[in-house]
């Protein structure tokens, strides 16, 4: 079923609203749902338009739009049948844009929301895709990518479910794919100074990795190149949003880094209240004259071809 919000969105797309309502509502979901912003991480890449896409975390359909605009085809892997509806009614018009779910529960129908969600199975699909993209990616569509890739290995359940979704990707990739993968950084300075987060709610679990039984999808940037280079992949090019990846309004990457006085601003916290236990942009200034820009970002872009 729909949540609340979800037909609220739902209920945006069909009226064409998104502007009105990033213009007039408080509130921080549709920010996030809503706000292109997040096209930033992307809008400088070349896209000839022949491009076969896969996209793992597809949700309401944010990216999936940005890539439909870009690409021949895109299948989107979305994490629930609710976010898998609203994908589908917010990019209804693109005819290049296939969706699947790891859920298979109902998706809802109403009368005045006829159009139709395709579902395309991803068994099928190894060495398909010039692009896979991971922007953010939820648990179950990483439990759902660690039974298909344990499948294609023959070896049971992986035990770290975003290696799996990492070898996944590589399987899916043509020779000379490339992954596209954006994430927050587990050591990102904004956990020091008091920003929590997603995945646990309470200061400092992500740099203690108190994250109970809940499956890890935030990494060090050490541990994300051992993880890619295992998954299959090399030549690895990162990228630094800042603030984050979710709300990007500047892009460093190794060629460039950024000097003490560049990093304006620093982390957000729009859908929570936070601690503030020192000036970032002075925190930041210290590590970018120390050259330590690149260990304490707040998030991750990497591109990464397959092996």
């Amino acid at each position: 079923m729909l949540t609340s919000k979800q037909a609220l969105l739902c209920d945006i797309f069909i009226n064409q609203r998104e502007n009105t309502t990033l213009e007039e509502s408080t509130d921080p979901y549709y920010l996030k749902h809503l706000s292109p912003i997040r096209w930033n991480l992307l809008e400088w890449m070349n896209f000839s338009g022949d491009e076969a896409i896969l996209e793992i975390g597809g949700s309401t359909g944010l990216m999936t739009q940005f890539f439909c605009e870009k690409a021949r085809k895109v299948i989107s892997v979305v994490e629930d049948s609710g976010e898998a509806y609203v994908n589908g009614i917010r990019n209804r018009s693109y005819k290049n844009l296939s969706i699947c779910t790891p859920k298979v529960e109902s998706i809802p129908e109403y009368s005045q929301w006829t159009e139709e969600i395709y579902m395309e199975s991803l068994e099928g699909c190894a060495e398909s895709f010039n692009l896979v993209a991971m922007i953010g990616v939820g648990e179950s569509v990483l439990s759902y990518l660690n039974t298909i890739c344990s499948k294609k290995e023959d070896s049971g359940t992986i035990a770290d479910p975003f290696l799996s979704a990492l070898k996944f990707a590589a399987l899916a990739l043509k020779s000379n794919g490339r992954l596209i993968l954006a994430l927050n950084n587990r050591i990102g300075l904004q956990y020091f100074a008091g920003k929590t987060d997603a995945a646990c709610p309470h200061l400092f679990d992500s740099i203690q990795k108190n994250r109970e039984s809940r499956q890890e999808y935030s990494f060090t940037k050490n541990r994300l190149d051992a993880m890619l280079e295992s998954a299959g992949f090399q030549n690895l090019e990162y990228f630094y949003p800042v603030p984050d990846y979710l709300y990007p309004s500047m892009l460093y990457s190794d060629r460039y880094l950024p000097k003490a006085g560049d990093v304006r601003p620093t982390s957000t916290h729009y859908d929570q209240e936070r601690y503030q236990f020192f000036d970032e942009k002075k925190a930041f200034d210290s590590l970018c004259e120390d050259g330590l820009f690149d260990v304490f970002a707040n998030s991750f872009l990497v591109l990464a071809e397959r092996s």
